[in-house]
């Protein structure tokens, strides 16, 4: 913060010297008197302030690498489920083209929320969300088996995803937001477990050693598609914040791409699951 403050400075006190030499150039010689120099006085302050808010608006802007997550819809109780259950089931909430501000609830998430137990319902709930989620995500999601469709604008190629941890916002009470982003020009596929993310998080142990202390959902009952990410498509799915008396570092994997490195604590009965 105060980096880019003080460089705010620097370059309005270097505008204000502008001024001052175009004053001295340019309106000195119509400077007659004193409310007409006192109105300048006033000009230049407002001037200085509103090229500091200027600047420090667009440096800002820049800073921010990540969409800003809007939640709504979700109860108190779910927030606390979702995040217990999210230490080994990373779920989708958005799959779309990356934009400023990504509006995530419980029906853009591609799990449905568990309904009361004996809800004769539940799967009629659970096929009928999917559907929808689905159709929403049409182009994104496709068969194993199916053909993944090219875009006209798209080249047809494979491309590469960056993994991110953004570590300054928080999302269903207890984690942070994953970013998945294809940043080439190619399309990305990531095999999809069921609506659940490959996502492996990883820790560094007491040796250094870098160690997973999560797996991937496989098991009876998961099934296979594809994720299809186009040029600047992203995913946004939940890094859980864990507790625990052993400080490190974390990041995630997914095959062979590896996030960023947070600081975070974890027990280390974690590193034996």
């Amino acid at each position: 913060m105060k980096t880019w403050c003080l460089s705010c400075l620097f370059h309005c006190q270097t505008v204000s010297v502008l001024i001052l030499a175009t004053e001295a150039t340019v309106f000195s010689p119509i400077l007659t008197t004193k409310s007409t120099k006192h109105n300048m006085v006033f000009f230049k302050q407002i001037v200085f302030l509103l090229l500091l808010l200027t600047c420090c608006t667009t440096q800002q802007q820049e800073e921010r690498k990540f969409p800003i997550i809007v939640e709504t819809g979700f109860e108190k109780e779910a927030k606390l489920s979702l995040t217990r259950y999210a230490t080994g089931y990373h779920d989708i909430f958005y799959l779309g083209q990356s934009v400023d501000t990504i509006l995530i609830s419980p029906s853009s998430k591609y799990h449905f929320p568990r309904p009361e137990r004996g809800d004769s319902t539940y799967m009629q709930k659970l096929n009928s969300h999917r559907e929808y989620v689905e159709k929403a995500y049409e182009k994104n999601i496709i068969k194993y088996d199916e053909k993944i469709p090219v875009l006209p604008s798209v080249k047809d190629t494979i491309g590469t995803y960056q993994l991110s941890i953004d570590t300054t916002q928080n999302i269903l009470g207890e984690s942070y937001p994953i970013f998945i982003k294809n940043s080439s020009e190619g399309i990305c596929i990531i095999t999809d477990m069921s609506g659940y993310l490959p996502i492996t998080i990883e820790a560094r142990n007491m040796e250094g050693k870098w160690k997973s202390i999560t797996r991937p959902l496989l098991g009876c009952g998961t099934g296979e598609d594809l994720l299809v990410l186009y040029p600047d498509d992203l995913i946004v799915t939940q890094f859980p914040i864990f507790e625990g008396d052993f400080h490190t570092v974390l990041r995630v994997r997914v095959s062979d791409v590896i996030s960023n490195v947070i600081e975070g604590s974890i027990n280390q009965s974690q590193f034996r699951r």
